[in-house]
């Protein structure tokens, strides 16, 4: 049960960032150039920022739950693989690039949460 808690913190805090992101990469044509309100308003009304609230939501309740069950220096650094999986992410839909130091980064990252899983 404890792995499952925070796996569902490190999926929810992905899908927050990736919908996130889509609502603030859909393609907007326009003739003229745009205010930024009128940007935040196309943003704030997408369905993709709808549902990263609903992901952030998921998050935040997920995140409670493992501070009450897991020591702080253990659970917010494995809260990082949360990073590897939103570059992996992010490399699959939208096309980001993953050049040698992002991948040696992940590759660091997840050396160190298994080991720190390891340790418990």
């Amino acid at each position: 049960m404890d792995f499952l808690i925070v796996a569902a913190t490190i999926i929810s805090r992905t899908f927050t960032d990736i919908s996130f992101k889509a609502a603030v990469d859909q393609d907007y044509t326009a003739q003229q150039p745009i205010s930024i309100l009128t940007q935040a308003k196309r943003v704030i009304c997408s369905k993709y920022f709808s549902i990263g609230l609903i992901f952030s939501t998921i998050h935040v309740y997920t995140w409670i739950i493992c501070l009450k069950k897991f020591d702080l220096s253990f659970i917010y650094p494995m809260l990082s693989v949360s990073y590897v999986c939103i570059m992996i992410t992010g490399r699959i839909l939208f096309k980001e690039t993953l050049d040698k130091y992002k991948i040696i980064g992940m590759a660091i990252i997840t050396i160190g949460s298994i080991l720190l899983a390891k340790s418990v």
